[in-house]
């Protein structure tokens, strides 16, 4: 073979060689961007599961101040990227105008946004179910080594257990919230059937209204007698003072 024909091979095969690095690094473009979108799309995709398991709760109010805004600069940036893709593809990635970077940031916010507003409704219904199936221990005890009611104890013991396995394993599941709701109500019920009868006068008010599902025990019940007898019987920490 001649020196050209020689020659000429090699230039074949640094062309093939060439040609398969630009394809590596193409390939290398496009799932750095499939990765930055997918990071940021799923998170998205798991508040919008989020938002549509609250809207099962009663009364919830969903919305979301600025909302709308964020999501409109969502839609824009996307618009702008998108427009880049359909030209440039894997060259997008490094695009001065840098869309893709302002993409995958207005995502994060959007989630960000809207993960802080589910979790504050979420909490704050959550309190609501616990405070309405939680029975203090000194009265629960009660139902079974003062009032002999064997049933009710367990009945209760085993309704909070299911309750709180619930809301500890809880992934806002539409059925596990159905689950929560239910647990609570029974709790609720089996809560107004506790006797307080044999405590004394100011202390079983107290707890009486306590056990009653949407009431509220004010201040004024926790008279000198009733402080003693919390202080007396370890309870003055299990008890929290709320404001209207």
């Amino acid at each position: 073979m001649s020196l050209k024909n020689q020659i000429s091979e090699m230039c074949k095969e640094i062309g093939y060689y060439k040609d398969s690095a630009s394809l590596e690094n193409k390939k290398l473009n496009m799932k750095t961007i499939s990765d930055r979108l997918g990071r940021n799309s799923q998170q998205l995709e798991i508040e919008a599961k989020k938002h549509d398991c609250l809207t099962e709760i009663d009364g919830v109010d969903l919305y979301c101040e600025s909302a709308a805004e964020v999501l409109q600069q969502a839609r824009e940036n996307y618009q702008a990227f998108k427009m880049l893709w359909d030209t440039l593809e894997d060259k997008s990635l490094s695009n001065d105008q840098d869309t893709l970077y302002s993409l995958t940031e207005s995502l994060k916010g959007t989630s960000k946004l809207f993960g802080n507003h589910h979790q504050v409704i979420w909490h704050e219904w959550l309190d609501e179910q616990k405070s309405s199936a939680q029975v203090d221990d000194f009265i629960l005890e009660q139902q079974k080594n003062v009032h002999g009611d064997i049933k009710l104890y367990h009945d209760y013991s085993t309704s909070k257990r299911e309750f709180d396995a619930q809301v500890k394993g809880f992934n806002f599941d539409k059925g596990q919230l159905l689950r929560i709701k239910q647990f609570a109500q029974k709790c609720a019920v089996l809560k107004g059937e506790m006797n307080t009868e044999d405590l004394p006068y100011g202390v079983k008010k107290l707890f009486d209204e306590l056990n009653k599902v949407g009431t509220t025990a004010f201040v004024s019940l926790l008279t000198p007698e009733v402080m003693e007898w919390l202080k007396k019987n370890n309870k003055l920490d299990t008890l929290v003072v709320r404001q209207r």
